[in-house]
Order: C-alpha cells, then sequence, then structure tokens
C-alpha cells in the first residue's frame, strides 16, 4: 500500500536540505508543457540570431515566420495552463496539504491575507524554483554555496549577521521575494508558506543583495586592520625571526585590506608563526547590520518593500502556475 504523502510529514519535518514533493503533475501534460516551453526558448534564440545577421528581404520574412509560430506556442501554453490547473485543482491531495498549511502556517497566512486586504501590489513571498512539481514540503540548507556573490564576502557577511543574534542568513537560507516578475527570473514561481514555529527570516534595505569584493569594504573594521598591520610590521623588522617568516608578514603588510581578509580567510589564521589572525576579527558586525540595514522581523514591511528575503528553516512551496487559482480562492484574494 503507497504511503500517503501527508503522513509522512506530520511524523518528522524535512531535514536540513531535503525536499519532499507532495504533488505530481499528470505525465502527459507536464511533458507537453515541457515540450512548448522547449520550443518557444528555441525559437526566440533563432530569432535573436536573425536580428544579429545582415539585414535583406529573406531575413525579415524568416522572423517574421517565427513571430507567428511563438504566438502560437503562447496560445498552446495558455491552454496547457488552464488544462493543468483544472486537472491538479481538483485533486485531494492538494486539499490535504492545504489543510496541513492552514494548520502549521497560520500566522503567515493572516499576513498574506492582510496585506492582500490592503491592497498591496506584494502580498507574498514567492520564489524560482527550477522544477515543475506541483507542491513541495521542504527544510533550507544548512551550507548552501553561493551563486553569484563571492564566498569569503558572504562568510563575512554571515558571520556578522550570526554574531548579532540573527538566525536566517545566506548560508543556511532559501532566498524569497514578494515581486513575482522577479522570482520567476530564476525558475518556475512558488508560492512559500514558512512554518510559524519552524522558520526564521532576515532581509535589507537591498533589492537583490550580490556580494562581490567591493562590499567587502563596507564590511572591514578599518581600525582593526591597521592594528593587524602594526603588528606585521614589526615581525618584519624582527631580525631574529627567519626570513620566510618575515617576508611572508611583508606580503600580508603591502596588502590592502580586501586582499589581507582573503589571505586570512584562505590560508587559516596561524600562517604567520608567533602571530594569531583570524579573519573574522577583521569584520565589523554592527557595521555590517547598519550599512546593510539588516532586520529580522516586521515581515509585512520586508514583502511591501519587494525586497530579497531570506528564509530559514522548514517550508511549503506551491506552484504559483499550477495551484495559484487554487491558492487564490482559499486565501480570498481578489488579485
Amino acid at each position: 500500500m503507497r504511503d500517503d504523502p501527508l503522513r509522512i510529514f506530520e511524523i518528522t519535518a524535512p531535514a536540513p536540505g531535503e525536499r519532499r514533493v507532495l504533488t505530481q503533475i499528470p505525465t502527459q501534460l507536464e511533458a507537453e508543457w515541457q515540450r512548448v516551453n522547449a520550443e518557444i526558448s528555441r525559437i526566440i534564440a533563432e530569432v535573436n540570431n536573425l536580428y544579429r545577421a545582415p539585414g535583406s528581404q529573406e531575413t525579415f520574412d524568416k522572423i517574421d515566420n517565427l513571430l507567428k509560430q511563438i504566438d502560437v506556442l503562447h496560445r498552446s501554453r495558455l491552454v496547457l495552463r488552464n488544462q493543468l490547473a483544472t486537472q491538479t485543482n481538483q485533486t485531494p491531495e492538494i486539499q490535504k496539504i492545504w489543510s496541513e498549511i492552514e494548520q502549521k502556517c497560520s500566522r503567515h497566512l493572516e499576513l498574506y491575507r492582510e496585506l492582500e486586504f490592503s491592497e498591496s501590489f506584494f502580498s507574498c513571498l514567492y520564489r524560482g524554483i527550477k522544477t515543475t512539481v506541483g507542491v513541495i514540503h521542504s527544510h533550507s540548507p544548512l551550507t548552501r554555496r553561493p551563486k553569484d556573490s563571492v564566498s569569503f564576502v558572504s562568510a563575512a557577511y554571515d558571520y556578522a549577521l550570526e554574531s548579532e543574534g540573527i538566525q536566517a542568513r545566506r548560508r543556511n537560507s532559501i532566498f524569497a521575494s514578494s515581486n513575482l516578475d522577479f522570482a520567476k527570473e530564476y525558475g518556475e514561481a512558488y508560492i512559500i508558506f514558512p512554518v510559524d514555529n519552524n522558520s526564521s527570516y532576515s532581509w535589507t534595505g537591498v533589492r537583490d543583495l550580490v556580494l562581490d569584493t567591493t562590499e567587502l569594504n563596507q564590511m572591514l573594521s578599518q581600525s582593526t586592520v591597521e592594528e593587524y598591520r602594526e603588528s606585521l610590521r614589526q615581525i618584519t623588522e624582527n631580525m631574529s625571526l627567519p626570513v620566510e617568516v618575515r617576508t611572508e608578514a611583508n606580503q600580508l603588510l603591502i596588502a590592502a585590506g580586501v586582499t589581507l581578509f582573503e589571505n586570512l580567510y584562505q590560508q587559516g589564521p596561524d600562517q604567520i608563526p608567533g602571530l594569531h589572525l583570524p579573519w573574522q576579527k577583521l569584520v565589523d558586525t554592527k557595521k555590517v547590520i547598519r550599512f546593510y540595514g539588516v532586520q529580522d522581523d516586521n515581515l509585512d514591511d520586508a514583502i511591501l518593500s519587494g525586497h530579497e528575503v531570506l528564509i530559514s528553516g522548514e517550508y511549503y512551496a506551491i506552484s504559483n502556475l499550477f495551484y495559484g487559482n487554487f491558492v487564490k480562492q482559499q486565501m480570498g484574494w481578489k488579485y
């Protein structure tokens, strides 16, 4: 006898990084959906190549013909969307799952309803996921690798948040936004429902925070950097030390703050005998919080801002494509 997926997560929540698929999309419809999307992408790429080619009547005729094909495929896509929504919304699985979400995510549901009632453009959180399943029950990872940010800069940012008592950090969170179009840039849009008593969040004054090396200057304590540089100067001038130790110290001494931090992060704190230099001490944690406007409260303001929200812990993700109308009906949303 097949286990009801709901029976599984009534007993235990997902482990960090685990993803449980609670509903599948009808196979034939999903395959056709994927085929239509792939064909649209292929034709768009062909059109873009033709636009870059030398202009001629033949080229313009090809482009016109391809655009007509895209129009036909878009209409087919709309029919498929309606078919998928109709079939998936009628399944008993989604009704059971929604009952579970109402119990475990009640505070977030209440907030989403309040924001929609205020006729806000942004009223819930979305996440772009590269999949086409219906509903996911998951837990954020413990050690997420940076995708667009520099690893040692991201580590400095996370260290600042951890030091200031903020639970949701970049390495242990998923990224969400109330901006539906923004979420779609990363995959199919899913509506995110954090579990009330097993999740936390943080957000900043930045719509999409990407941490490159230029951002590290906003995180370093310049006074501590200078203290380290003075210690390094003393080592370079200490003739009783081996030449290789003084050379290593001199190389660090001439490095800028960012380079000094990177070297310490990559090589460890004890690369010079007798001098303990942990990279964490270079980070001005309060400066980071203040500069980026990091908060771990006022989720309503975070949603209204349309900015990136980090969610750590357990959550449900419901496909906006397949179950968006269902969620809208259950929530009493007008828009």
